[in-house]
């Protein structure tokens, strides 16, 4: 038991940066503080990652306001929305509904009909 613990010991001391005494009564202490710090680092840089930019226009003057006119004209409801772009320079407007009843995939169509003129 007594060797494996120092094993354990050794290993701790080999990852773990900023030991304040070279004794097994503190290690275990700077370990604790040294995962918690790297745990904050994790979540600032998650954050960071997954950022979110949104930007507000009154629906009369926003670019897809025939869209959402055409959605509530049929009684669809908008559940998302997402804008990307492609290779040669299109933007994509996808948008997820949901209907009320069947016939959805010829609501589908008459939308992309309507909306593609």
């Amino acid at each position: 038991m007594g060797e494996k613990l120092n094993q354990w010991f050794y290993a701790l001391k080999a990852v773990v940066p900023n030991i304040s005494k070279m004794d097994k009564a503190y290690l275990p202490g700077d370990a604790i503080a040294y995962i918690t710090d790297l745990q904050t680092k994790i979540r600032i840089l998650e954050a960071e990652r997954e950022m979110v930019v949104r930007v507000s226009y009154p629906l009369d003057t926003h670019l897809v306001s025939g869209v959402i006119k055409a959605f509530r004209e049929r009684q669809v409801v908008l559940q998302e929305s997402d804008v990307s772009m492609t290779d040669n320079g299109k933007v994509i407007h996808s948008f997820s509904i949901r209907t009320q009843g069947g016939a959805a995939e010829h609501l589908k169509e008459k939308l992309v009909a309507s909306l593609s003129k």
